[in-house]
């Protein structure tokens, strides 16, 4: 990763990074105790912990948003961002192993319960790569063409990753009917 980056790729992760994270904690925090039940499923260990655990992960995701958002310690969000969505992937990849395919993953930014699956499994590592910009520094102090590009991207980006989860999850439900009418 070099150490200089041009600032519209900056941004376009920064906003990617704000918009997935701000929304996926909005979402599992208005079905906390659901979210709390899905941890509990793929962390066994974490028992009666798992509130606690679901709470954590909500928090940090929160931070995450403010901190790229905001550019306050964007590079701290970029990292607790890149460790959250390799942590999902490590998770599901995990159960996927095991044979669990009958997991909710629990992402809930496409506000839809999905199974999970090893196209969620890339996702998430697709994701993590896109955050990486967001951990270099200025090449040059952006100007208002490059906010606008990067801002735009970084919104585009998150439509893009909404509408591929969305595209994941249709596909598996439409593999599910199919094997139950066939």
């Amino acid at each position: 990763m070099p150490a200089e980056m041009p600032a519209a790729m900056i941004l376009a992760a920064r906003g990617f990074g704000a918009l997935l994270f701000g929304a996926s904690a909005l979402g599992k925090g208005r079905n906390l105790g659901e979210f709390a039940a899905i941890i509990a499923r793929h962390v066994p260990l974490a028992g009666r912990g798992s509130a606690a655990l679901a709470g954590a992960i909500i928090a940090i995701e929160g931070l995450c948003a403010v901190f790229l958002a905001s550019g306050v310690a964007s590079p701290v969000g970029g990292v607790l961002g890149i460790v959250l969505l390799l942590g999902f992937a490590l998770v599901m990849a995990r159960a996927l192993r095991r044979g669990e395919r009958d997991l909710d993953c629990g992402c809930r930014f496409g506000a839809a319960r999905q199974a999970i699956t090893w196209p969620l499994v890339w996702r998430n590592l697709v994701f993590a790569a896109a955050l990486f910009p967001a951990l270099a520094r200025w090449a040059q102090a952006p100007g208002r063409l490059e906010w606008i590009d990067g801002l735009g991207a970084g919104a585009a980006m998150f439509v893009l990753a909404a509408l591929a989860t969305q595209l994941i999850h249709l596909h598996d439900r439409t593999v599910q009917l199919q094997q139950r009418f066939s």
